[in-house]
């Protein structure tokens, strides 16, 4: 396995805002190509997996052959690293901020695909007490953090090495609304999967079973990260906008 250290290093001084990257890097290292610009305070990352690595890719970008991560503070460094992608394929970019999607324009066609706001929070509101939390394997809710492109596979693994929990709201015996959380480096863990049934929405259970796992993240000293989509309009009970850390846009090159 090659030694990050390095880059690891200069990634997590900024750990939110390089936290795509720490995610998709430190789950799969053995597979991984990571390369890295820095030119005094001004950094870019790339990282290049291929698209079977991450359940969520295979499953909402199957037409994707490799999947390719910018986070860069300078879009001449963006350049720089882009020779290193190759030509040809079904790529689809994940970057952090428009310069970077705009230097990425100069050299491939883009279609936009998603984008995401990631949050962290500090001191969330209290969630209800009908909101079970649990690190049982045999327990979770797979069914529903399937629609979500998450896979038993996946994340059975973290909740066995008590690297994940989930939370979840029954009714009448059956799970109705859920997320879990995952550690992604020491100390910073992320929130994700979350599901709500279709029968059982506009009541307020998804903001509730994220409220249960951010407060349990707390509980535990932990530092927090929750993505929501861009178009969504963010409760702000639930988050402040001001500790907005970054904007992900998904994006796919189509063949030329």
């Amino acid at each position: 396995m090659p030694d990050w250290s390095k880059e690891l290093a200069i990634l997590r001084r900024e750990r939110l805002r390089n936290v795509v990257i720490l995610k998709y890097l430190l789950a799969n290292a053995d597979i991984a190509r990571l390369r890295q610009a820095v030119r005094g305070n001004d950094v870019a990352t790339l990282l290049l997996l291929p698209i079977r690595a991450v359940s969520y890719d295979r499953s909402h970008y199957p037409e994707a052959e490799l999947s390719a991560t910018i986070i860069s503070t300078a879009p001449a460094l963006t350049r720089q690293l882009m020779v290193e992608i190759p030509a040809n394929r079904h790529v689809l970019f994940r970057t952090g901020s428009d310069a970077d999607r705009d230097a990425l324009a100069e050299r491939f066609t883009l279609n936009r695909r998603n984008a995401f706001l990631s949050f962290t929070h500090a001191d969330p509101p209290m969630a209800g007490a009908d909101v079970e939390l649990s690190s049982d394997v045999v327990a979770a809710p797979y069914e529903l953090f399937a629609e979500q492109g998450h896979d038993e596979a996946w994340l059975a693994p973290l909740l066995r090495g008590g690297r994940a929990v989930h939370a979840v709201i029954q009714e009448a015996g059956a799970p109705v609304a859920a997320c879990f959380a995952f550690e992604i480096d020491t100390g910073l863990w992320e929130i994700g999967g979350l599901f709500t049934r279709p029968s059982h929405r506009g009541r307020g259970l998804a903001r509730r079973v994220v409220l249960a796992a951010l407060g349990e993240l707390r509980r535990r000293g932990l530092t927090p990260r929750y993505q929501v989509a861009a178009h969504h309009q963010v409760d702000t009970d639930q988050v402040s906008p001001e500790q907005v850390a970054a904007e992900i846009a998904h994006l796919y090159r189509r063949r030329q």
